[in-house]
């Protein structure tokens, strides 16, 4: 049995969901909080959308900024609201990809219907699997693009159907 199978043997994702649906305080969405890129890391596309959503919705918009969210202003830390931005941009990307020891898999926790085009950086495992940049087009449901380099990463990638 390879370490990865080990691990999810012993560690059903089950078991992180129920632990996380059943913390002592809570969840929130404000300052300092990250439980959608908890959720993320658990599978749970819906939550981690509503989460990063509600939160670049709810900052509002900063003087002179084009998008809603983008480093807004906050009673606690003034303005830019930067660590605000960093927990929705990694929450957004664990949803979209995630490592598994040498496996890149990706749509982790993402929804169905959501079109997306990113480029991402994942790390290397040993040599024979050293760090990549990873690039994914999808749209209306479909992928139209899988884009590894260096290309003998592209045997680690898993694409997991959205949800």
């Amino acid at each position: 049995m390879n370490r990865t199978a080990a691990v999810e043997a012993k560690y059903p994702l089950a078991i992180g969901q129920n632990t996380f649906a059943n913390v002592h305080f809570g969840h929130g969405n404000s300052a300092w909080r990250y439980d959608g890129q908890d959720a993320a890391m658990l599978g749970m596309a819906n939550y981690s959308w509503q989460f990063a959503r509600a939160r670049v919705m709810a900052q509002g918009t900063c003087e002179n900024a084009s998008f809603a969210g983008y480093l807004a202003k906050d009673p606690g830390d003034g303005a830019p609201q930067v660590e605000s931005n960093g927990i929705v941009a990694v929450t957004l990307q664990k949803m979209l990809l995630q490592t598994d020891g040498p496996r890149i898999l990706i749509f982790p926790a993402f929804l169905r219907g959501i079109d997306v085009d990113f480029n991402l950086h994942v790390p290397g495992w040993g040599a024979a699997h050293p760090p990549a940049t990873v690039r994914v087009v999808a749209a209306a449901g479909e992928v139209s693009h899988i884009g590894v380099l260096p290309a003998s990463r592209r045997a680690d990638i898993v694409v997991l159907a959205p949800q």
